[in-house]
């Protein structure tokens, strides 16, 4: 089985990210496709590719892709690579929401901030989300690749993917939302900070015209940075939207519920 956790979303240069999100799909599913024996592939994606939902209900896998950033798009775009695959190469696709956890940068700037006493909404007042700690995720990853390799035993089949419920027709059936279907609003997130941070933190708006403006100055700065930085126009796209929810009752009946 392999497993292509890859994919880049820093950055403004639409090079890197195609050559992450697509580019790496592509070379990989060609070099399985070298092997005499079908192997399974699962290649993790994320709701960007999904793209947010006009309002607060979560989309499922047979959702249309509505992708806003070029992260997304792109994400989208490698998905396609596989949903595209010949049937010797089973396919699984995983959306993720977002990731926390010890090592992730974005997440470690609202824990800076929440210590300088403060919380920061940008683009929009109010957002709906969901969360996945990296550890939870990490299990989840484990129970699936146990549950496909209980499938292929014992012998290999061309569908190791058979037993995940049917989606509709409009939508492959071999995606899958991984996570945790509780929804958690920016005051949600701001009280937690308040818990982990010990004191109280005072809630700043910056609307979007301002927060485009450091995006741009991002992508200025970019030219001559040594890395990719963590805030983007991309990222600004996504900022702007108040919706980022996936239902995830299909990952709920095959593993069960995440306590």
């Amino acid at each position: 089985l392999v497993l292509n956790l890859a994919g880049n979303l820093q950055g403004n240069r639409r090079s890197r990210y195609l050559e992450a999100n697509v580019q790496v799909p592509r070379t990989l599913l060609s070099l399985t496709e070298s092997i005499s024996t079908p192997v399974p592939i699962i290649h993790i994606s994320s709701v960007a590719a999904l793209g947010p939902t006009a309002k607060e209900y979560p989309l499922p896998e047979s959702a249309p892709c509505r992708p806003v950033s070029l992260y997304g798009k792109t994400k989208q775009m490698g998905e396609a690579v596989f949903t595209n695959s010949p049937p010797s190469s089973p396919v699984l696709i995983v959306r993720l929401p977002s990731i926390y956890g010890p090592g992730d940068r974005c997440f470690f700037d609202l824990f800076r901030m929440a210590r300088a006493g403060f919380f920061v909404k940008l683009c929009t007042r109010n957002k709906a989300f969901q969360l996945l700690y990296r550890d939870d995720f990490v299990n989840l990853l484990i129970e699936l690749i146990g549950l496909i390799k209980q499938e292929q035993s014992p012998g290999f089949s061309s569908e190791p993917f058979r037993n995940l419920p049917r989606l509709s027709r409009d939508c492959s059936p071999r995606v899958l939302n991984l996570g945790h279907s509780e929804v958690i609003s920016d005051e949600d997130l701001a009280s937690a900070l308040e818990q982990a941070s010990g004191r109280s933190l005072r809630r700043l708006f910056i609307p979007r015209p301002p927060v485009r403006c450091a995006a741009l100055i991002e992508r200025l700065h970019e030219v001559i940075a040594p890395r990719p930085p963590l805030f983007s126009l991309s990222k600004f796209h996504e900022l702007s939207q108040e919706f980022w929810l996936q239902d995830f009752s299909i990952c709920t009946k095959l593993l069960g519920p995440l306590s």
